[in-house]
């Protein structure tokens, strides 16, 4: 699952041919995690082949099911793009990358604001949230 660190790259946990299905419709991704081992008996050849069929033929990114495909591709779209933002040198910078209406939504939390402006460590940070919770 490191891999999700990596740009370009969408990696999912996948156990057999259905999760890997659905992560490719719905996440549209690139990459699997497989469990070591786990269910690996007789024609487990046959689970692993059908796995990488399902993950990598066919079309992908198409939301599941078709009904629920807008939003599903709209949300990942949304997981990329801070993905790609995160990816810096500091924390700053991470922010700063990602949507502000996005932070300013993940930050909107009482509990969470009062463990920032009390506890918060970096002044940096709090001075560059404040501003955005009173736009």
């Amino acid at each position: 699952m490191s891999l999700n660190l990596h740009p370009g790259v969408v990696c999912g946990y996948c156990l057999d041919p259905a999760d890997t299905l659905l992560f490719a419709q719905i996440n549209n991704g690139n990459a699997l995690s497989l469990a070591f081992a786990k269910g690996f008996g007789w024609g487990a050849e046959l689970n692993v082949r059908y796995m990488f069929e399902k993950a990598f033929t066919g079309r992908r990114g198409e939301g599941y099911p078709v009904e629920r495909k807008e939003p599903q591709v709209r949300n990942a779209r949304i997981l990329n793009q801070v993905k790609s933002a995160v990816i810096k040198d500091n924390y700053l910078d991470t922010l700063r990358a990602i949507d502000p209406e996005l932070v300013k939504i993940a930050v909107s939390g009482e509990r969470f604001q009062k463990c920032l402006f009390e506890q918060g460590k970096d002044a940096e940070i709090i001075a560059w949230v404040k501003p955005l919770l009173q736009k």
